[in-house]
């Protein structure tokens, strides 16, 4: 068996950066089964890096020939022959231990016979601080991150590129990718104005399916949506206390009428003192007479409230104030609600609703009266009659206003007062 004796200083400061980047010193007295020395003579050469142990994996591999001098020795550098497997300038040298096997032919082929194993020691590992430029590894791209491992000693990583949600440019810029900013992304009340750079969020950074426009705008539901055509109004002027209302399809100013809802349609008072006839069950009770038609001036839908004279008046019916009545036409047809108080100094009175002139028939509506005696707290009221009626008119409808004494002796009398009043309202 041929042997490979290593110069003991030479392995001593041996495996040392060439002139050549990446490459190791390699030097070794070659001598034949005889001891004797192998001189002059080009001699085949592998060199492979082995992990953990002598018998480790190898990680790097390479063939070369080099040429012995007068003393045998053998100089040439690791890393500068022809790579079989591996590359050694990804080694992570400070990963774990590394050994080099070197194999040799005396005859410069490829027949190796001659072997030696070595472990590299504290030379070897300025390569590492050459790869790992002062401790970092290089990367591989521009824009890439060094991190730390997930367990002690927490080395140092080779460099990754940044993935997710954000990007870091090669002069350390960050930036957030498009569509990365979402929902599940933000805490409830996170983001507010202080947070937010002027003029930052743009339509870029926002998800939302459609265009972006100077038209269009964002929905609820991220989407860019164009608005509806605007409903226009019709033109204001001339056109106040109106009501806006609609046919289904297009917009108008409506009027308070006698179909537009509830309305004021009378208030009127006695303003001229009356006195009915006596009671009687004979005769069709007095006819009543209010003035002072003060609310409104002119009643909706061509509705009226006159003072004529009792077409009953010569059947037993009479007042003080010329047999006038009071008479309310509804025009247009609705539901109307009547309400009436006279009061009375001497005795009560009934209050009736003639309804179309028909008298003492089903279709008319009464009122109630009462007295109350000689409590003179209610002076000069004591004596009051009361009717609040709902009464649907059909168009040109209409009804008198008449009251009967309660007393078979003498008439109620109706001062000129406030107290006395009639009013109408239609409710549509």
């Amino acid at each position: 068996m041929k042997n490979l004796f290593f110069l003991v200083a030479v392995l001593l400061a041996s495996f040392s950066f060439g002139q050549a980047p990446n490459q190791l010193s390699y030097q070794a007295v070659v001598r034949n089964s005889s001891n004797a020395l192998i001189i002059n003579q080009s001699v085949g050469i592998k060199f492979s890096i082995l992990k953990t142990s002598a018998t480790g994996t190898v990680v790097y591999s390479e063939t070369q020939s080099a040429t012995t001098n007068a003393n045998g020795l053998v100089s040439t550098e690791l890393g500068s022959g022809t790579v079989t497997s591996g590359s050694l300038t990804t080694i992570d040298w400070s990963a774990d231990k590394y050994f080099v096997k070197t194999e040799i032919d005396p005859s410069g082929g490829t027949s190796y016979n001659i072997t030696g194993t070595q472990q590299l020691l504290s030379v070897p590992y300025a390569l590492n601080a050459k790869t790992a430029d002062n401790g970092l590894k290089n990367g591989t791209a521009a824009g890439q991150i060094v991190v730390t491992g997930s367990s002690a000693p927490f080395a140092a990583q080779s460099p990754a590129t940044v993935t997710g949600d954000i990007s870091i440019s090669s002069n350390a810029v960050t930036s957030i990718n498009n569509n990365a900013v979402s929902t599940a992304k933000i805490n409830d009340g996170a983001v507010t104005n202080p947070k937010l750079a002027d003029a930052s969020v743009t339509t870029g950074k926002i998800s939302a399916t459609g265009t972006a426009s100077a038209t269009t705008y964002l929905r609820g539901d991220g989407s860019w949506s164009t608005p509806t055509t605007g409903t226009t109004l019709p033109t204001q002027t001339g056109n106040n206390g109106k009501f806006l209302t609609t046919d289904g399809s297009n917009l108008s100013w409506g009027s308070t009428s006698a179909s537009a809802g509830t309305t004021y349609e009378v208030y009127a008072t006695i303003t001229v003192a009356q006195t009915t006839a006596v009671g009687s069950s004979l005769s069709l009770p007095s006819p009543v007479n209010f003035s002072s038609n003060t609310s409104p001036a002119v009643l909706t839908g061509g509705n009226t409230f006159t003072n004529v004279t009792d077409p009953n008046a010569n059947t037993g019916t009479s007042n003080t104030n010329a047999n006038l009545i009071s008479k309310f036409t509804a025009t247009t047809a609705g539901l109307y609600f009547v309400d009436i108080q006279l009061v009375s100094s001497n005795t009560y009175s009934f209050l009736m609703l003639d309804y179309n002139g028909l008298g003492n028939v089903e279709t008319s509506y009464f009122g109630t009266g009462s007295s109350l005696g000689t409590n003179a707290n209610q002076s000069p009221y004591k004596q009051r009659s009361t009717l609040q009626r709902l009464v649907y008119m059909n168009a040109n409808d209409f009804f008198y206003i008449r009251a009967q004494s309660g007393n078979t002796v003498i008439g109620a009398d109706f001062a000129a007062s406030k107290a006395n009043y009639i009013k109408i309202i239609k409710l549509k």
